[in-house]
């Protein structure tokens, strides 16, 4: 089936850890487990058109890589974020 990903872009000087957008995550009383997203990308901007919409089409072309920033992958069926390679 599809695998979700989820495209983050952080406030400048904030950092975040996979345990801590587990939590987050785990927080949510109407989120699934299910539904959590596979891989989390994290970027210092992601591609806009000129009225700063985001271009999914580039985000999707980019594929499940790191594509210049961070990668997190959660094996299937675990609720642990780890870094990709």
């Amino acid at each position: 089936g599809d695998q979700i990903m989820a495209a983050l872009v952080l406030a400048d000087g904030a950092d975040l850890a996979p345990a801590e957008f587990q939590a987050f995550l785990a927080g949510q009383q109407d989120l699934s487990p299910k539904a959590w997203p596979r891989f989390v990308r994290i970027h210092t901007a992601l591609p806009q058109t000129a009225t700063n919409k985001v271009l999914k089409r580039e985000l999707i072309k980019a594929g499940v890589t790191a594509a210049g920033g961070v990668l997190w992958e959660r094996p299937e069926r675990e609720r642990r974020y780890t870094v990709a390679p």
